[in-house]
């Protein structure tokens, strides 16, 4: 017998999904386990044909350097119009400003929060346009 449950995770170009009907949510960089009824909802089974959801195989890393690399590439964006860390920082997970942080050269602290971060990473931008 075939298994009946999978896991799911986004595409490559989706920043959520939801499915009011089953109260199903998921976030950039989640996987989630779904039952083969869930699978068989209509907007499920969409959402797996467009590529808005794709399987997940094994342990793939929630973020690959690509993804690192834009998230930098829009914080540099952002800083560069002027917008406040504060309004910034709700765009983001800890996940992924931990990862931003770590491979600029910066060490994380446990109590450091997603606007600390993105304050310090901006800080880092200003202290290089300076240096220019």
């Amino acid at each position: 017998m075939a298994k009946t449950n999978r896991k799911v995770m986004l595409g490559p170009n989706a920043l959520s999904f939801t499915d009011q009907s089953t109260g199903i949510s998921i976030a950039r960089g989640e996987v989630i386990e779904l039952t083969a009824v869930q699978l068989r909802t209509p907007r499920i089974k969409k959402a797996l044909n467009q590529g808005h959801l794709q399987y997940s195989i094994g342990d793939e890393p929630k973020y690959t350097d690509d993804d690192i690399k834009r998230f930098i590439e829009r914080l540099r964006k952002q800083h560069s119009k002027g917008m406040e860390p504060a309004k910034v920082a709700k765009n983001y997970s800890l996940e992924e400003m931990k990862l931003v942080a770590e491979d600029l050269g910066f060490a994380p602290e446990k109590d450091d929060t997603v606007e600390t971060l993105v304050a310090t990473i901006f800080e880092e931008f200003n202290s290089k346009a300076e240096n220019k």
